[in-house]
């Protein structure tokens, strides 16, 4: 069991070195690391993701914005997809009085609701 272990363990190493080196020439902005996903048997791994599964290299994500892609090289902004901002109070024009989204909020407020304690001591 232990030089299965093992050869397990030095698979990883060197996939989670293939996929860092691939992190850092695409500019990628997530962090690859070992995980618990990334310790499984590719039995366990097809048991969740199926048999025929592709993870790109997900079983190693540790955190920032996945993505197998870099940033636009046609753009001098960096642009993942992700969008600049995000604000409930105005998407889909709900705070527009000719959008259909529109809810009579004069406060313009849109999708924001109000606060409403959902605690002890409010």
């Amino acid at each position: 069991m232990n030089l299965q272990y093992s050869a397990k363990s030095n698979k990883n190493s060197e996939k989670l070195a293939a996929i860092i080196s691939y992190i850092e020439d695409n500019k990628l902005i997530w962090i690859a690391e070992e995980t618990e996903f990334s310790q499984l048997r590719y039995s366990e791994k097809a048991n969740l993701w199926g048999n025929d599964y592709r993870s790109f290299g997900f079983e190693f994500y540790s955190t920032g914005f996945y993505s197998v892609f870099g940033p636009s090289s046609s753009s001098s902004v960096m642009n993942y997809g992700y969008v600049d901002n995000y604000d409930w109070r105005n998407r889909h024009g709900a705070d527009n009085e000719l959008s259909p989204y529109y809810d009579g909020d004069m406060e313009g407020t849109g999708w924001i609701t109000p606060v409403v304690c959902q605690g002890l001591g409010c």
